[in-house]
């Protein structure tokens, strides 16, 4: 049975004998937004980790008003960007647009949106299906589906990372500093076996070629 944000919430009270439910944090609005936030951080810390365990795709049109693709909202990490007819476009960057000239169709990132590379080839104003690590559907209820139930691509065996994060939540806003040690503790210990289940969940993956497994972001590094 899907896992309601009520049953998190009603768990996180069960850690302490001090918790007064209802009386310490608004559960309809504020206790909502802590348990989104708890699940907004797992899912972005699994894109680390595993950058298919949360993978989703969007079909996006070519938007001819800013005249390329928009970024997808809920995308915390693109992987894959693919035609109609499955060949792959590459991202390339703004300064180097003709480095895939005459090979691969490429795009180019500037402002959350990808523009056609420019080259012969690459993508003009047709469809482009995205591939990406995504983020958890809103929470915006305690119990319903979906707007209080969890993301069913969240792995319920690992709810109790969700349930401590809103029990530390209560206890600091509570004044209860003595407990909060012991549940950053917890907390560590279960996002250790997080990490460690989506590092290790799929392990006969065949490949051809990448078999480094690096992942070139967009990232600055310091020199």
């Amino acid at each position: 049975m899907p896992t309601l944000v009520q049953d998190i919430i009603d768990q996180a009270y069960g850690l302490s004998s001090k918790n007064r439910p209802g009386a310490i944090a608004n559960e309809g609005t504020e206790l909502v937004r802590v348990v989104y936030r708890a699940l907004r951080k797992a899912f972005s810390e699994g894109k680390k980790h595993n950058r298919n365990f949360y993978g989703k795709k969007a079909d996006v049109a070519f938007d001819a008003g800013v005249g390329g693709w928009a970024r997808p909202d809920e995308a915390e990490m693109i992987v894959r960007i693919q035609t109609p007819a499955l060949a792959e476009v590459v991202v390339v960057p703004i300064n180097q647009r003709d480095v895939e000239a005459g090979g691969r169709k490429a795009v180019y990132e500037w402002g959350q949106v990808f523009f056609p590379g420019g080259n012969a080839g690459d993508p003009t104003n047709e469809v482009l299906t995205f591939f990406y690590s995504g983020q958890p559907r809103a929470l915006t209820n305690v119990s319903g589906d979906p707007a209080g139930t969890l993301d069913p691509l969240w792995p319920e065996q690992f709810n109790d990372i969700l349930i401590l994060e809103v029990a530390r939540y209560l206890a600091r806003k509570d004044g209860r500093a003595n407990e909060l040690a012991v549940m950053d503790s917890e907390l560590d210990e279960w996002y250790g076996l997080y990490r460690d289940f989506l590092q290790c969940s799929t392990g006969n993956l065949v490949k051809g070629y990448d078999h480094a497994g690096n992942v070139h972001t967009s990232q600055v590094v310091p020199a």
